[in-house]
C-alpha cells in the first residue's frame, strides 16, 4: 500500500475517532421527502443480495 494511501486512511480514522461522523442531518428526508431507512431495515430488505 502506498504511504500516501495509508496516511489518508489514518486521517479518516482520526476524523471518525474525533467525532467527525456524529452529526445527524435531515438531508435524506429533505431530498426525498421521506425518512431515511435504518441500516437494519436495509439489510432486511436486501438480505438476498448478501447471501
Amino acid at each position: 500500500m502506498p504511504a500516501y494511501y495509508a496516511d489518508a486512511l489514518i486521517e479518516v480514522s482520526r476524523a471518525y475517532r474525533d467525532g467527525g461522523a456524529e452529526t445527524v442531518t435531515t438531508t435524506v428526508s429533505d431530498l426525498t421527502g421521506r425518512e431515511p431507512t435504518s441500516f437494519e431495515q436495509f439489510i432486511r430488505d436486501h438480505r438476498a443480495a448478501f447471501t
